[in-house]
């Protein structure tokens, strides 16, 4: 039933108004958040460990969360039709100069955390910084990965699809030492056998070695970049058709000396600490609705995969 309805939403949403299909995700969010399911229940376990919240206090946040989460799919499923004025006009950037002096130059990797609307970023990143490079799960039903591959495509963005038990580092790799990329990696949890222990707000958490060791092994810059919605008005908010536009902010670059397992180690350390920063400021945009921290997590499962090679 859900597949179906996303494979709907695909075909019409392009051509139904923004207010309309900003209404319709905005129910989604508050039926979803109403029926308490297993994602929610993680969210708000998450929104607490971050301290967007007591438990308490936390059903409130969770609501908003949701809210943020579900105006993504209303912003994606949209995105095919607007103009790159609107995507200029929806999108905001806090960003140092030398980054787009280092996007001329070559590659540069950026890890992101489940926050924000990243193929609204994508859209606007690949006509102003560099060709986004990035990687996507490759899940069922087909017809649905297609579509979201198709979406991303259309906007400037390159797709390499991860099957179970595949792997995409050696394209990363090739790819971004051969042409100029903007390798744009989701990171901010990872229980596979590759996944490394972090930090995130203080947390024990387990996240990706990807954009560490790509930079490393590549030798080219690693930022963190955060997304959030943020309010439009005025003019600005007729240009772009929506009330509602979106931040980016670049970190400052993560850079290391050491080098192999310490290397990665000491970079994902660093870009999880502007993670914890930036979810401390702004934790109702992180709409992470699985475990990602130790506490929730089957440790011993996990560790007995990653000591088999499994």
């Amino acid at each position: 039933m859900k597949d179906r309805l996303l494979a709907t939403a695909f075909a019409l949403a392009p051509r139904l108004p923004g207010r309309l299909v900003r209404a319709a995700a905005h129910l989604g969010a508050d039926a979803t958040w109403l029926v308490r399911g297993s994602g929610v229940k993680q969210l708000e376990k998450n929104l607490v460990r971050v301290g967007a919240a007591t438990p308490e206090t936390v059903a409130g946040a969770s609501r908003q969360a949701m809210r943020h989460y579900m105006r993504y799919y209303a912003e994606a499923l949209q995105l095919s039709s607007l103009t790159p004025e609107q995507v200029d006009a929806r999108v905001s950037v806090v960003m140092d100069p030398t980054i787009a002096e280092k996007c001329a130059q070559g590659s540069v990797i950026l890890t992101l955390g489940h926050l924000g609307n990243w193929d609204l970023a994508g859209a606007w990143a690949s006509r102003h910084l560099a060709p986004v490079l990035t990687v996507a799960e490759h899940l069922k039903p087909e017809e649905v990965f297609q579509a979201f591959v198709a979406l991303r495509e259309a906007v400037g963005m390159t797709i390499l699809p991860l099957d179970k038990g595949g792997a995409v580092f050696p394209q990363l790799l090739r790819r971004s030492r051969t042409e100029r990329r903007l390798v744009c990696l989701l990171a901010d949890r990872d229980l596979s056998r590759s996944g490394v222990p972090a930090q995130i707000c203080g947390h024990p958490a387990r996240v990706a070695a990807g954009p560490a060791a790509l930079s490393l092994a590549a030798k080219i810059p690693l930022y963190f970049v955060g997304s959030r919605h943020i309010r439009l008005t005025g003019e600005r908010r007729r240009r772009a058709g929506t009330p509602w536009g979106m931040e980016l902010e670049f970190s400052a670059p993560c850079v290391t000396d050491l080098k192999g397992a310490e290397g990665v180690a000491d970079l994902t350390a660093q870009w999880t600490a502007h993670l914890s920063d930036y979810l401390r400021r702004y934790p109702l945009h992180w709409h992470m609705l699985q475990p990602v921290f130790d506490a929730d997590l089957d440790m011993a499962r996990i560790e007995a995969k990653q000591g088999s090679g499994t």
